[in-house]
């Protein structure tokens, strides 16, 4: 049988048969898979990807005097490598949990080492024992599904394009490969830096002069200081550093000029440098959760920002100029202690998102509808006692929560925010409701406990598509309103 067709047998069903006609088939001697199209190799190679995690099978084959080891989570022919010489070149290399394999053996080794087990990556330490392996480079070495922790010097990687060394960063050894940085670590682009990598309180000396690195990811690493050395990785594009214990941000951060993303919720921040200005790429800051007091003035200069997270400080006051940062389109002030919301709010035009829950505005200025693409508008837990009708021009808002603040009466205007799918009044003093609300048909939740309603209008039947309603602790005459009956997608509902 050839070797096309047992693949296409095995294609159409992996049954005993063709497997066993497979493991002992030898495509290198196949006159009728040589001779085949490119593009009937290509379909024969995906047959076998198709198969790959089959334990019981073993695949390679030759094509045009490369090697192509398809994954296999057990390769039995690891022994095979030692056959290929000085022309060949290997493309894949991704055999997690594998037989060892005697990578000093090959002659050369080029392209993909990816996720090896740790007695491969083990052996290319014997790279160094070999002098005909002095010329192997690795294009792409990725360790983060091992345990490996060392790495021979004789190994090349100048002209790395991505390497993801986590349990090397995490070994004993990193001073050492931190000594050799001059022929490794400057020349590569290192282009993503995992938190999994990092298990200490301040960052590694070895990542100072990874310069052309794009993205640190180093959440919740127990974090308590960002070095100065920063300011060289000028390449830097994305930070993630939420969930430390950081108390400051080095000046040395405005010198990231390319920076696109900085994530620093969740930490000791009591201020913020005045060089933040300087990253004028900035499409997303986040401040939340920290120990600010006051907005910096410098951020109104980041007028590229999209989105602006500062919720959970104890900032006291929106500064006016808030109004430059003309593309945001997410602001989150949420649980801080502004009372006013400035009238120049309105100017911030593409906001779909805003986020003013938990602070203690009294009123909210017209000028909120000029912000006509708003999709979320959280005004919860403040202490609003009315809403301008202006609200209505907001026809693209889908989600308004309004709920614990005192509130007394519903404008009519409501009802042409006909987009609403969830609307939260629970927690205020209102005594009826709007017939208006039977214009909100695309309701899905509705919470309008704990007010003072002793009867609900008929309207509120028109809201089909309702799937959860609370009209817990109110005054209502009728417990459970006949118009309720016409809900049938209710699944959650409270009327006591």
């Amino acid at each position: 049988m050839g070797f096309l067709s047992i693949i296409s047998s095995v294609g159409k069903a992996i049954g005993s048969v063709a497997i066993d006609a497979l493991k002992s088939f030898n495509p290198f001697k196949d006159e009728e898979f040589q001779s085949a199209s490119s593009e009937e190799q290509e379909r024969v190679k995906s047959r076998i990807t198709d198969i790959a995690n089959d334990k019981t099978l073993d695949h390679e084959y030759r094509m045009e005097a490369q090697i192509v080891l398809v994954q296999i989570e057990s390769y039995r022919h690891a022994e095979e490598l030692a056959r290929i010489d000085g022309t060949t070149k290997i493309t894949i290399v991704q055999i997690e949990a594998t037989k060892e394999i005697v990578i000093a053996k090959i002659d050369v080794l080029k392209e993909n080492i990816i996720r090896a087990s740790n007695k491969e990556i083990a052996l290319i330490n014997a790279i160094g024992k070999s002098p005909a392996l002095a010329d192997i480079f690795l294009e792409r070495l990725d360790n983060a599904g091992n345990d490996i922790k060392c790495l021979s010097d004789k190994v090349d990687l100048y002209g790395s394009e991505v390497l993801n060394l986590c349990h090397l960063m995490q070994s004993a050894k990193v001073e050492a490969i931190e000594d050799k940085k001059d022929q490794v670590w400057v020349a590569i682009l290192l282009e993503w830096v995992d938190k999994n990598c990092i298990h200490y309180d301040t960052f590694p000396r070895v990542l100072n002069d990874l310069i052309q690195l794009q993205d640190i990811d180093l959440y919740s690493c127990s974090l308590i200081e960002i070095p100065k050395e920063i300011g060289k990785l000028t390449q830097l594009e994305c930070i993630d550093l939420d969930d430390n214990f950081l108390t400051e941000i080095p000046k040395e951060i405005g010198k990231l000029t390319q920076l696109t993303h900085l994530r620093l919720s969740n930490n000791r921040l009591t201020e913020i440098s005045k060089e933040i200005d300087k990253l004028t790429q900035l499409i997303s800051l986040a401040l939340s959760n920290n120990r600010l007091t006051e907005i910096p003035k410098e951020i109104i200069n980041l007028t590229q920002l999209y989105e602006l997270h500062l919720g959970n400080n104890s900032f006291t006051e929106i500064p006016k100029e808030i109004d430059k940062l003309i593309n945001l389109a997410r602001l989150t002030l949420n649980n801080n202690n502004f009372k006013e919301i400035p009238k120049e709010i309105g100017k911030l035009t593409q906001l779909t998102h805003l986020g003013l829950s938990n602070n203690s505005f009294t009123e909210i200025p017209k000028e909120i509808g000029k912000l006509t693409q708003l999709y979320n508008l959280g005004l919860s837990n403040n202490r609003l006692t009315e809403i301008p009708k202006e609200i209505g021009k907001l026809t693209n808002l889908a989600r308004l929560y309004l709920g614990s603040n005192y509130l007394t009466e519903i404008p009519k205007e409501i009802g042409k925010l006909t987009q609403l799918t969830r609307l939260d009044l629970s927690n205020n003093s209102f005594t009826e409701i709007s017939k208006e609300i039977g214009k909100l048909t695309q309701l899905t939740h509705l919470d309008l406990s704990n007010n003072n309603f002793t009867e609900i209008p008929k309207e509120i039947g028109k809201l089909t598509q309702l799937t959860h309603l609370n009209l817990d602790n109110n005054d209502l005459i009728e417990r459970r309103p006949k118009e309720i009956y016409n809900l049938t997608q209710l699944t959650f509902g409270l009327w006591r």
